[in-house]
């Protein structure tokens, strides 16, 4: 079978999986960028009422100061609160999806290094195939990516997992650091900008 086969065989499961994690993740964005807003509203309204109150020379600027606490209580701050309660419940959401969300990812790399074996063999191909990414080849990094991510909390590595997460560390930013600590599979799916089905088959035919 080669690679064009490969794909069409595989291109539900890579349709249906794409989806589901970066509508999650804009979702959460939107409501903490939401959030953060809000609690910025509530402070400097909070604070505006304290200097007011600290200030004051008379009665009627300590009315003002407690006008102006129980306006924002009632107003930003109530709406804050609400907010608040609706993010946990969103991020206590997602954190139950996490594990979902990262094998999900994890899948993806295992399809893609799948397609790669079938083609070239069951060793990663040498010299690696397809495009840069940084100054490693496609190839080296779904290879490695995917062992990352299923191997990660027993941290088993060989040492081209240590070598290839090192040098994206170098060229993409040190949150590629984090693989020994956490399963970075999201964070490669991210990086390739496999956001559609045809942005995976179109690096993966490149590999064929």
């Amino acid at each position: 079978m080669g690679m064009p086969e490969y794909l069409a065989e595989i291109r539900h499961a890579v349709n249906s999986l794409l989806p589901l994690l970066w509508n999650e993740r804009t979702t959460l964005e939107k409501l903490s960028t939401r959030l953060a807003a809000l609690t910025h509203t509530t402070q400097w309204e909070y604070n505006a009422a304290e200097a007011i109150a600290m200030n004051a020379e008379d009665a009627d600027d300590v009315m003002l100061a407690t006008g102006r606490y129980w306006d924002t209580y009632f107003g930003p701050d109530q709406e804050r609160h609400e907010t608040q309660q609706e993010h946990d419940e969103l991020e206590s959401r997602v954190e139950v999806r996490r594990f979902s969300v990262e094998a999900l990812s994890a899948s993806v790399l295992q399809l893609g290094k799948q397609g790669i074996a079938l083609v070239h063999g069951k060793h990663a191909p040498q010299p690696p195939l397809g495009r840069c990414v940084g100054s490693q080849q496609l190839s080296e990094i779904l290879w490695q990516a995917r062992n990352q991510a299923l191997h990660w909390e027993e941290q088993d590595f060989g040492n081209r997992v240590h070598d290839c997460f090192k040098t994206l560390a170098a060229d993409k930013g040190p949150k590629f650091s984090d693989y020994l600590q956490r399963n970075l599979a999201l964070d490669i799916v991210d990086l390739l900008g496999w956001h559609t089905v045809a942005d995976f088959e179109r690096d993966m035919l490149t590999m064929s």
